[in-house]
């Protein structure tokens, strides 16, 4: 019986030899690609993160009482335009305290206007006073007498004057105090900064706030696309770049960008350097939090050697030629996620193995199979 045993693996152990041997011997069925001249595109691909253009926490700028809030804690977020109001404050004291205000002005400018005993005053002791003079001229008064009607007269006109100083100070007051209530009740009204999205509330109607208080956030329909690099990759990047954005969300659809600015530190911890990037589309639809891809492109070149970027092994290519894959240096140029470039060691035509050339042996059979690769 174990005789038996024996034989039938042996049996089976020399069918699979066998059998891998015919494949070696006709070779290796292996994805292959020309190389081509075409454009070359030199860029870098990252990790993008989508940010919403301008940010704002709203804050209370006064204590008191929410009277009306846009919406509720919890609740989905809204749109709103600038100056919208998204909170208000119970304003009824400051509203009483303004109109006692403005009573208490408007009754003490009609007293200016009713006139001053002081300046009537002033005016009868003048006339006494020319009537003095007169009499002083014709000697039937002494000149004591009449010092003290002059002294009576700018005694008077000093009261005067300080008069006018007290009335004009007491009604700056008056009208800094208006000015001054018209302010807080302004404070008790929180609006909208921007066009955008009220995408949350910490507030509740009838709820007692603090100065400083957090009552929520508003985001700008703006994006901002936030791009994070190794820092090698910074090389060549510079602002107005072109770059392609994909988001995993998404599948397929592409955002078209331009590079706005360039971070001027790198994170010491990740050697990952950061650059923003504007939409050059409308991107209210794609949310801030999104992530996917981006590749930007550092230049074209044109009328270059071409292959898919998996031919590479190290400086290396595995070039198939009369049904065996031969392996050759070469000297690489720009590259991409896709494609690199080809300075030396390869021509047009040239057939090169670009699904996992890492597997195979120096003049090893393969048997070509040509598909139509896009570099």
């Amino acid at each position: 019986m174990i005789k038996i045993k024996s034989i039938v693996i042996i049996g089976l152990l020399l069918g699979i030899a066998g059998f891998s041997f015919f494949i070696v011997s006709k070779g290796e069925r292996l994805l292959c690609a020309k190389v081509i001249k075409g454009t070359m595109k030199d860029s870098v691909t990252g990790n993008i993160q989508i940010l919403a253009e301008q940010t704002f926490q709203l804050k209370s700028h006064a204590q008191g009482v929410v009277q009306f809030v846009a919406i509720k804690p919890l609740s989905k977020a809204i749109p709103v335009v600038k100056g919208q109001i998204l909170v208000q404050l119970d304003i009824s004291d400051l509203n009483r305290s303004l109109k006692k205000a403005l009573m208490e002005k408007n009754h003490f400018e009609q007293r200016i206007n009713e006139g001053s005993i002081f300046a009537n005053t002033l005016e009868i002791e003048k006339e006494e006073l020319n009537a003095s003079t007169a009499l002083f001229n014709a000697e039937k008064i002494t000149l004591a007498e009449l010092k003290r009607k002059k002294n009576i007269v700018t005694r008077l006109e000093i009261e005067v004057e300080q008069e006018k100083i007290s009335d004009s100070e007491k009604l700056i007051n008056h009208s800094i105090r208006i000015e001054d209530l018209k302010a807080q009740i302004k404070k008790m009204t929180i609006r909208s900064p921007i066009d955008g999205q009220l995408i949350n509330s910490n507030v509740s109607g009838g709820e007692l706030i603090s100065f400083g208080y957090n009552l929520g956030t508003i985001i700008s329909n703006e994006r901002l696309i936030e791009a994070s690099l190794d820092e090698d990759d910074f090389v060549g990047i510079k602002e107005g770049l072109t770059a392609a954005v994909s988001l995993f969300s998404r599948g397929n659809q592409i955002i078209e960008a331009k590079v706005s600015r360039l971070s001027p530190t790198v994170n010491a911890s990740t050697g990952r350097r950061l650059l923003y990037l504007e939409p050059l589309q409308s991107t209210q639809m794609v949310q801030p939090g999104m992530s996917g891809r981006v590749e930007i492109i550092k230049s074209k070149k044109e009328d270059r050697l071409l292959l898919p970027s998996k031919s590479l092994i190290g400086n290396s290519v595995f070039v198939v030629r009369e049904g065996k894959a031969f392996i050759r240096s070469v000297k690489i140029g720009a590259r991409n996620l896709k494609s690199i470039e080809i300075l030396e060691g390869l021509k047009v035509g040239d057939i090169v193995v670009y699904e996992t050339p890492h597997i195979l042996n120096d003049g090893q059979k393969v048997k070509p199979i040509l598909t139509n690769h896009i570099h």
